[in-house]
């Protein structure tokens, strides 16, 4: 019996040392190990997918692209000589695709090119290559932006009408536009075709340096065939915000026609506030240009430019034409030569040239103010 009670204690502490769990067995801290790399590798695991295929657009010619529509500059606005030019194209089978991407089954330009033309006559044409232009893919509009810088930059105090062109492979893209740059009733304000730009680069002329206009067409003495002339003329050393421009007919009186614009040049395709009406016929036509800024308050104006003169002769006219030189004070008249009308009133001319250039008149100074003067009649 002795025996047996001390077997049982030391059963016990057999047992108690032991530490047997009575519960679920945790793994071995070297099994958790071997598992780490498993649940790396399935986190890092790439799920395996099939590329997306989207079809190539079919683009046969140029009726499978849109249009080109030049946004800006534009309304003879005045930029610097390397500005940044904004354009659309217009997608053609946009609203057609029932793809999540339409753009991506759309004929796009793969790239482009602007044309220009330079004024007032616009009788040249130049082109330049367009380099990484800014596009917005918009997937709610068919309307494509792009925006570009110019390099290299444009000639300083000119005029330019412009517009983009598109090339897809050999296919170009809006060139039957080209044309236009040459016409000017394709252009505002006669026509509202707003696919197209014209501004003018700078530098713009400050107040007190205003840049006295340099009268291009027609030349001094030149006989034209149209009631109708578009009388051009040109700066050199910046440009003006506006002009004014006046025409004397001595045949009618002296002021005949005073108009403002901001074009440097004027004719029947000419917008301001007022029509370019027909010249009197087989009559000598004066003419002369200002250049203005606009200053706190009002306007200021440089001055102006020399005084040229052409006759006009729609066809009806005698075929001898006066001359323009300056005549003496008292002509000599031949009878093969058919003279302007003389039943002029001299008196009304207040311009020394005009009145000095005008056969039936001559320029009377006054001797006590040397700056003024009168028009007087050859035949007193």
């Amino acid at each position: 019996m002795k025996t047996l009670l001390l077997i049982f204690p030391l059963l016990i502490l057999l047992l108690t040392a032991c530490n047997l769990p009575t519960t679920t067995r945790q793994n071995p801290v070297s099994q958790q190990k071997t598992q780490l790399p498993e649940i790396i590798k399935d986190a890092t695991a790439t799920p395996t997918t099939q590329p997306v295929v989207i079809a190539t657009p079919s683009c046969p010619n140029f009726q499978s692209f849109g249009n080109l529509i030049g946004v800006s500059p534009e309304d003879l606005s005045l930029q610097p000589i390397n500005p940044q030019f904004t354009w659309y194209y217009s997608a053609q089978q946009f609203w057609n695709t029932e793809s999540a991407d339409p753009w991506a089954e759309i004929c796009i330009p793969d790239s482009y090119e602007l044309y220009f033309s330079t004024g007032p006559g616009f009788t040249n044409e130049f082109s330049i290559q367009v380099t990484n232009p800014t596009s917005t893919y918009l997937s709610n509009s068919s309307v494509l932006p792009l925006v570009w810088v110019i390099s290299p930059a444009l000639e300083p105090v000119k005029v330019y009408r412009w517009l983009p062109v598109g090339h897809y492979g050999t296919i170009d893209i809006g060139t039957s536009k080209i044309a236009n740059l040459h016409d000017d009733s394709k252009w505002l304000p006669v026509s509202d075709q707003w696919q197209q730009g014209v501004f003018r680069t700078g530098p713009a002329c400050a107040s007190g340096s205003i840049n006295i206009p340099g009268l291009i067409f027609p030349a001094e003495g030149e006989v034209i065939y149209t009631r109708q002339p578009k009388l051009t003329w040109e700066t050199t050393t910046c440009m003006p915000l506006r002009f004014q421009l006046q025409i004397f007919s001595p045949q009618v009186g002296d002021l005949w026609f005073q108009v403002q614009t901001n074009y440097p040049w004027w004719g029947k395709y000419t917008t301001s506030g007022s029509i370019f009406p027909q010249l009197p016929d087989c009559a000598r036509i004066y003419w002369k240009v200002k250049g203005g800024v606009d200053i706190i308050g009002g306007q200021e104006w440089g001055e102006w430019s020399e005084v040229r003169s052409f006759y006009v002769n729609s066809g009806s006219c005698p075929t001898s034409t006066p001359t323009s030189a300056l005549p003496t004070r008292t002509p000599t008249r031949t009878s093969t030569a058919t003279p302007e009308p003389v039943s002029v009133d001299c008196g009304s001319i207040k311009d020394s040239t005009i009145c000095d250039n005008h056969p039936a008149c001559y320029w009377k100074k006054n001797l006590s103010n040397p700056s003024a003067g009168t028009c007087e009649s050859n035949s007193l």
